[in-house]
């Protein structure tokens, strides 16, 4: 059995999203489905499902399948709670086809390792929308992008995707060099011959009368002229006849000034001496000294529920008491909050809060998704994917003493996720953010927190911490050992040890 799709054209608005004219996927497939935001993927989703049959074309699907989409239905759940009761559903759903759209997002470290788990012991066929490579390289064995409104298909996981995409920029470049080069000899060549005639002509006037009968009789003149014009223009045609050759786009790097609040370097912006973390009198977590200088770039983990946003919303407030720079100005970014005027355009939002050229706003705008010609839309009219990269374009070309970004990943394709991440390598300033994508936070911080077991600990705690909690966890899994043999244990004892040791492992 195999999911079948022939002469597939899809639009939107007498708009061609994509087409496809032949594709197969095997049953027992994995595919990672990749592209940038609006390209069609949660569309493509929809239309195997069948949710979607407004396109002309055959999809064959003979399998049972199972949609988890990446916008839920609001209930109490938080996030990743929610995210985590939609993809226990899929996977025990006996269903021989997964479409899953985003299905790491708002899952914390522990959980997005039990969803790989997962997705690599089932055994029916997949696709998954994602833009978290860590995830596509431990899980699928194909890539399918789609790209200029045409999909693409690589062989092997993100990683293999990513280098054959280098492999055929090489390769285009190569080959536009090439064209370019023979066009501008064959235009040389053409110049060359023009200026010859050119001269020829000018022989021509300056010669006698009885010089010009003699050789016209001899037809020398008139045959030196065709014969230049001629070759002139067979030069033209083999120009026009030779395949174009199309140059390979390539992201542009923009590099943010050092101007307005980012050139005070080397500035200590927050300093926490020893201090807790509390809602309504119950800890959230304490931690030793927490200082942030100019500069710095820190990541912050934990699992969902271990008091990440509220750490971050206390230092915004201040309501930690230590020492905040006298005027300290924090840009923050969280997915429920806009700072954006619906009524202005994408350009206005981002020059509002911005000391940065007007050049380089464009610019960025444009290396994150925002073609020129869209500069002047009006926010109202732009999707919430968009308005969630806008926000955090505004973010960073805001005059700030520093960024707090919590998840600034979600919503996001994987283009824009790592024309972010070349943002953030040379951001001038300080920012700390919040992820659970553990290749953005390497690519892109220097010092790493983790909240665990109700504590703050930076690289070298967490060391230590390690260390000690091996040694703690080989003791008490030997004393559930021995607890296990004893036949007069209590049974509660054995549970309750039991959930000491998984909390110790998450």
């Amino acid at each position: 059995m195999m999911l079948q799709f022939h002469n597939i054209h899809k639009q939107v608005k007498d708009t061609t999203l994509f087409k496809i004219d032949q594709l197969k996927i095997n049953q027992g497939d994995k595919i990672g489905l990749i592209g940038k935001n609006g390209c069609g993927k949660s569309t493509l989703l929809k239309m195997i499902a069948h949710i979607d049959t407004s396109y002309s074309g055959v999809i064959t699907n003979p399998f049972q399948t199972k949609y988890v989409p990446q916008l839920k239905e609001i209930t109490i759940q938080s996030g990743g709670e929610q995210t985590k009761s939609y993809l226990l559903d899929a996977f025990n759903s006996n269903n021989a086809l997964l479409l899953l759209d985003e299905p790491s997002t708002n899952l914390d470290i522990n959980n997005i390792k039990w969803l790989i788990n997962q997705i690599n012991q089932f055994q029916g066929t997949m696709i998954i929308v994602s833009h978290d490579r860590s995830l596509l390289n431990q899980t699928v064995q194909k890539i399918i992008e789609i790209e200029e409104k045409k999909l693409n298909i690589y062989t092997g996981n993100y990683d293999d995707y990513d280098e054959q995409k280098k492999k055929q920029y090489e390769q285009q470049l190569k080959e536009y060099e090439q064209y370019q080069k023979k066009i501008n000899q064959l235009q040389q060549e053409s110049i060359e011959r023009n200026k010859h005639a050119s001269n020829f002509k000018k022989r021509k006037k300056n010669i006698s009368i009885s010089d010009y009968k003699v050789n016209s009789r001899m037809g020398a003149y008139d045959s030196q002229e065709k014969a230049i014009a001629k070759s002139s223009k067979v030069l033209q045609k083999r120009i026009e006849q030779i395949e174009k050759v199309e140059k390979p786009l390539s992201d542009k790097q923009f590099k943010i000034k050092a101007i307005g609040k980012l050139k005070h370097t080397g500035a200590t912006l927050i300093h926490l001496d020893s201090f807790t973390v509390s809602v309504e009198n119950h800890l959230i977590f304490q931690s030793g000294i927490f200082k942030l200088v100019q500069g710095d770039k820190i990541a912050i983990t934990g699992s969902n529920g271990s008091g990440k946003t509220t750490f971050i919303r206390q230092l915004i407030e201040k309501q930690i008491n230590g020492y905040y720079k006298p005027n300290l100005k924090i840009g923050y970014f969280a997915q429920n909050l806009t700072t954006l005027d619906e009524q202005k355009s994408i350009l206005e939002n981002v020059r509002s809060t911005s000391v940065q050229a007007d050049m380089l706003i464009r610019n960025v705008l444009a290396a994150l998704g925002f073609d020129y010609s869209r500069l002047n839309q009006i926010v109202k009219f732009i999707s919430g994917g968009e308005r969630v990269r806008l926000q955090i374009i505004k973010l960073l070309l805001g005059d700030y003493d520093m960024l707090i970004l919590d998840e600034p990943t979600n919503f996001l394709d994987v283009s824009t996720l790592q024309a972010l991440e070349h943002f953030l390598k040379d951001y001038p300033g300080s920012f700390l953010i919040v992820s659970h994508d553990e290749q953005f936070i390497n690519n892109t911080t220097k010092n790493k927190f983790v909240i665990k077991q109700q504590q703050l600990l930076d690289d070298t705690k967490q060391k230590e911490y390690q260390t000690t909690d091996s040694s703690h966890l080989q003791l008490l899994e030997y004393k559930l050992e021995q607890m296990i043999l004893d036949p007069d244990i209590n049974i509660q004892d054995v549970i309750k040890l039991k959930k000491k040791i998984e909390n110790l492992k998450k």
